[in-house]
């Protein structure tokens, strides 16, 4: 059955408006609501029945028997009317009518008085017209069967009127009746469907459905289905109420959107009932799939219209009663203004629809969907990041997640704030929304359940203060929201861990104060402020050493002093005083505590050695060392003091970068002076990174002094060359070659002035002098440490071009000569034609011998071969034989190495053959030379006439002595065919006739498979033009030549009487003859059941 605006489902809002008002649609008693409800015909009328679920028509028998008025006692036969005064104007189809026609077969009509038992579906052409169906079938019902046909008129409790046609019993037992309502609407209403004749029972060969006067529109309910039982109601309605909802004071730039549990919203709701509006009754609106609901219920008191609520247990929504409002236009508008909450764990979000049911007084019932009438935001996130702070004494600072804290001291989270999701779209909203304080509350909860809370955090960021503890230990914290449901916060929930350090590190051991470098083993005595510190780790139990502090003084009360990482062992100090200088160190771990301080001390002498004149050979150009073992001096000097302490002088270098510098290596100098050279032979690689450095001590053994880093730049290996194009295997196209070739010196780079280049045309013998070649920006590759360079040169053919490049690097290697590379270009074929020589002389049918295989190409391209004869094609072959016509003949041919194309041309001349007289026989062989000539034969050859050159069994000459083609085996001499002496007779003809025997045997056979094929292709034609011949029929509505005729009716049971259970139902016999004057509408057997 299908619906008018399908299904409403179980939904989150259920406002229903309701005045205390009779109606003929009932209000659903629960939340599962789906109307029985047809879809309109075109005028506008639809049916509700009173079949589940909700809502539905209400069923309320009125007997009509009882102070009614019979009718069908006027009635003479089963084919009869009544004409019946209505106690009121009724509107049907927009017309008014005050009569209508009742007939036996249960069904009325305002303007048609033909009875007939040819139910048909509603609408239908013909009579009867403007049918009301009740129950339209065979049963009828008239003065001489048992109860009759009753009207009775009255007025509901809401002073509607109404009248009532009943057909009580009839000839089959059937009771139902139609309800005329002054509004109207038209109800049925069906108390004893059960006929005696089980055809015709619940609605069995009956039509159920009404149409207007003009058969244009109509809707039929039942028609020939066994759908109609006891207790049915349908009602028959041309009213449709509808509804609108709007937001009206939502948020976001375009008003749409609510936030479930900020504030009461203002949802603006228009009823139009077409049927005026004292027939409104009831309004349901419906807000997503939640099963508790609102309830909101209007009646009239003393005129009034009075509002109360009902709300369920589970209150995801909030009515203002108070706060909402009502009004009507008193024509056929109501308006509601509801003041509408939803709760900030409602179930549901995004877009929502409104659907709506409209129950009224007999004015229809009104079903339908508001789309998109809002968005529900309730989704939640925090913003922000959840921080943790500690105050050790001097404020609050900032603590990284799963880092140490100290014991006893305050600590705080925040650093989130809850906002309603959809207002960080800043396209929308102006700023975030955050839910209001009843809606919510933020909880931090630590691994022991330990539970703080914030009920105030709405606009703000959730702040919760509380201390360490004393204990040692890993301490978890986590943010959890109330009431609002952990699911709809889309962020996951925000934790913090935390490890409280509750112990005192250990100090640091092994503090040593070094003179010159942290591996210096001179720790008595320095000559300047820069002290070299090193120590042993400490380590600490719980979150670890933060570091060190050291300084000249210690104050643990008020630690001061230079601070280091806690994982550095060493630390370059850059202050002293002249004589005993004392240092002390103490640990800090990383939540604050200190270790006790430990002292180291040194003597401090300020005189210190001194390196210069630094110089290296052999050395280039631009700076660049041209040895990768290059000599390398420095001087070092301490003039007035103890002078240089030769043991002491090292170096320490790298072969490339600074990461692989050498370890110290002894400058084998010794004893002692105020100045030494010092000369060494590092091994260095070629490159800029080499790297290289010097110290000493004086011989009081101050410490040593570095020299500064020096940097060596190596470039040992002259420029190179690759990738010459064309190679050597290459052979250029054309003489037009590009060269090109990379030149390249991957350290210093390759000096762009000293590029050259010069060829040679003539494999050496003589080049062209030295030319200059200036590369193109694009072509210099990696600050020149790669040249691309491209030459343009035209060359011979051949393999006798050279070329050759040179160039010098950057560093001053020397000017280096390329290879001398071979530059092939491809050179033409060579085109031969041995045969025929240009000039010849040929007859006609002579055959010509045409050869060019000695054509050759010296670089060995593949070669295409094309002849032409007079520009016509002749051949692709390099070799073959022809014959050709009488005439001069320009043969030229075209040789195709894939680059070049080469043409030779020569002329020959084909001449017609002069015949000798006839009788000539120079050979002797018995045929004339004329004869041979023509027929192709060789008039100077005598052995030819005894070949049989057809295989005909006929020789040459008896062919041309019969003047038959002797190339032809068709064409022979005629068969003697009298008979000839023993022997005359020719070993050959008998052999000839055994081959005819044959040959006719085989044609035989051929004939008499043919004639069979050709039969079974016949039979085959006949039998498909014979079903085409049938199909044919078919099509054009002969079936009488296909099929068997129909069987002969048996005779019909006298009128009354149910026909048994099983047989043809009772309308397909004659039934009783209509009054006079009546006859059967055309297309349509009387009595029978029209086809579908």
């Amino acid at each position: 059955m299908k619906t008018l605006y399908g299904k409403i489902e179980v939904l989150s809002l259920m406002l229903v408006i309701t005045l205390s008002t009779m109606a003929l649609i009932t209000i659903p008693q629960d939340n599962d609501v789906e109307a029985n409800i047809s879809d309109p015909d075109d005028y506008g009328y639809y049916w509700v029945d009173n079949k589940d679920p909700d809502p539905k028509v209400e069923y309320s028998w009125i007997d009509a028997t009882t102070g009614g008025t019979k009718i069908s006692d006027s009635m003479y036969s089963s084919y009869s009317y009544t004409t019946v005064s209505l106690p009121f104007n009724f509107t049907y189809y927009g017309n008014t009518y005050d009569t209508v026609y009742v007939t036996s077969r249960g069904y009325v009509s305002f303007v048609d008085t033909y009875v007939t038992t040819s139910y048909r579906k509603l609408p239908s052409s013909g009579s009867p017209h403007g049918t009301i169906a009740v129950y339209w079938a065979y049963p009828y019902y008239y003065r001489y069967t048992s109860g009759g046909i009753w009207t009775l008129s009255g007025t509901t409790s809401d002073g509607v009127r109404y009248f009532v046609v009943e057909w009580e019993r009839g000839a089959y037992d059937l009771t139902y009746e139609a309800i005329f309502y002054e509004t109207g609407e038209i109800k049925f209403q069906y108390k004893d469907t059960q006929a005696t004749s089980s055809s015709y029972s619940n609605g069995g060969y009956t039509t159920v459905g009404i149409e207007d006067p003009t058969d244009t529109y109509g809707i039929t309910y039942s028609y020939n289905q066994k759908i109609i039982n006891n207790g049915l109601a349908i009602l028959f309605t041309p009213y449709h109420p509808k509804v609108s909802v709007t937001l009206t004071d939502g948020h976001g730039s375009d008003g749409h959107v609510v936030l479930a549990g900020y504030r009461y919203y203002n949802l603006h709701v228009d009823v139009y009932l077409d049927g005026g509006v004292n027939r409104f009754k009831s309004l349901f609106l419906y807000f997503g799939e939640v099963s508790s609901y609102i309830l909101i219920r209007y009646s009239f008191s003393s005129g009034l219209m009075n509002l109360s609520a009902i709300n369920p247990e589970n209150e995801y929504i909030k009515l203002d009663v108070l706060n909402s409002s009502f009004m009507s236009d008193g024509v056929t508008n109501w308006s509601f203004d509801l003041k509408v909450w939803f709760s900030p764990d409602f179930p549901l979000g995004g877009n929502l629809s409104v659907q709506y049911l409209i129950l009224t007084s007999f004015a229809g019932v009104g079903m339908g969907e508001v789309p998109d009438v809002f968005f529900l935001e309730n989704t939640y996130a925090f913003i922000g990041n959840m921080k943790a702070y500690v105050d050790p004494g001097n404020g609050w600072e900032e603590v990284s997640y799963n880092s140490w804290v100290r014991d006893r001291i305050p600590l705080r989270f925040t650093g989130q704030k809850l906002i309603y999701n959809c207002t960080q779209n800043d396209t929308l909203f102006p700023q975030v929304i955050s839910p209001p304080n009843s809606a919510f509350y933020v909880m931090l909860v630590d691994e022991n359940g330990v539970t703080c809370y914030d009920n105030s955090s709405s606009g703000r960021e959730y702040d919760f203060i509380l201390n360490t503890g004393s204990e040692g230990k890993s301490k978890v914290f986590e943010i959890r929201v109330g009431i609002i449901p952990g699911e709809n916060v889309i962020n996951k929930p925000s934790s913090f861990i935390l490890r409280v350090d509750d112990d005192i590190p250990p100090p640091p051991s092994g503090f040593i104060i070094h003179a010159d470098s942290f591996r210096d083993p001179q720790t008595e005595v320095d000559n300047d402020d820069e002290l070299f510190l090193t120590w042993l780790k400490t380590a600490d139990r719980l979150s670890g050493v933060r570091g060190y502090y050291i300084n000249d003084t210690i104050n643990l009360s008020n630690p001061q002093g230079i601070f280091v990482s806690g994982d550095n062992d060493r630390f370059v100090w850059n202050r002293s005083e002249e004589g005993e200088y004392n240092l002390f160190i103490w640990a800090e771990d990383r939540v604050g505590h200190l270790s006790k301080p430990v002292r180291a001390k040194i003597l401090i002498d300020k005189d210190e050695v001194e390196f210069f004149d630094f110089v290296v050979g052999p050395m280039g150009v631009n700076g660049w060392i041209t040895s990768t073992s290059p000599t390398c001096i420095i001087k070092v000097k301490d003039y007035g003091g103890s002078g240089v302490f030769g043991d002491t002088v090292e170096y320490q270098y790298s072969p490339g970068g600074l990461e692989n510098m050498t370890d110290w290596i002894p400058a084998d100098l010794f004893g002692v002076k105020d100045e030494f050279n010092v000369e060494i032979h590092p091994q260095l690689d070629d490159g800029p990174e080499n790297y290289i450095k010097f110290r000493a001590m004086d011989f009081a053994g101050n410490g040593y002094t570095y020299s500064e880093l020096f940097q060596l730049k190596v470039d040992s290996e002259p420029v190179g060359f690759r990738d010459i194009f064309p190679s050597t295997n290459v052979w250029w196209p054309s003489t037009t070659v590009t060269v090109n070739i990379t030149l390249f010196d991957t350290t210093s780079g390759v000096d762009l002035n000293t590029i050259y280049y010069r060829y040679s045309k003539n494999n050496g013998i003589n080049w062209t002098d030295w030319t200059k070649y200036t590369p193109e920006p694009g072509q210099i590759i990696n600050d020149g440490r790669e040249v691309h360079i491209s030459i343009v040169l035209e060359l011979p053919e051949g393999d006798q071009n050279l070329i050759q490049f040179r160039a010098n690097d950057i560093a001053g290697n020397g000017v280096i000569e390329s290879e001398k590379y071979v530059i092939k270009v491809n050179t033409k074929p060579n085109v031969i034609i041995s045969s025929p020589e240009s000039g010849a002389v040929f007859y006609e049918n002579d055959v010509i011998t045409f050869d060019a295989s000695l054509t050759s190409d010296y670089d060995g391209d593949p070669l295409t071969f094309t002849w032409y004869d007079n520009n016509k094609p002749l051949s692709d072959r390099p070799s073959f034989e022809t014959t050709l016509l009488v005439g001069e003949h320009v043969i030229r041919l075209e040789v195709y190495d894939g680059v070049h194309t080469v043409s030779k041309q020569i002329r020959i001349s084909v001449n017609k053959t002069e015949l000798p007289p006839p009788g000539v026989d120079k050979d002797n062989d018995g045929m004339e030379d004329r004869k041979e000539i023509i027929w192709g034969l060789d008039p100077t050859n005598p052995y030819d006439a005894e070949l049989d050159s057809d295989g005909d069994l006929f020789t040459n000459r008896e062919e041309l002595e019969n003047d038959t083609n002797p190339f032809d085996r068709a064409e022979h001499p005629t068969i003697q065919t009298t008979p000839e002496t023993p022997e005359e007779k020719k070993p050959f003809l008998d052999l000839m006739g055994i081959m005819v025997l044959i040959v006719a045997g085989v044609i035989a056979l051929l004939a008499i498979i043919v004639i069979y094929s050709w039969m079974l292709r016949r039979r085959e034609q006949e039998e498909v033009l014979a079903e085409q011949e049938e199909d044919n029929l078919l099509e054009a509505g002969n079936i009488q030549a296909a099929l068997p005729p129909p069987p002969v009716p048996t005779e019909a049971p006298p009128e009354g009487e149910a026909p048994p259970e099983g047989e043809i139902p009772p309308e397909q016999y004659p039934p009783e003859a209509p009054p006079e004057g009546y006859a059967p509408p055309e297309g349509f057997p009387e009595g029978a059941p029209p086809t579908q």
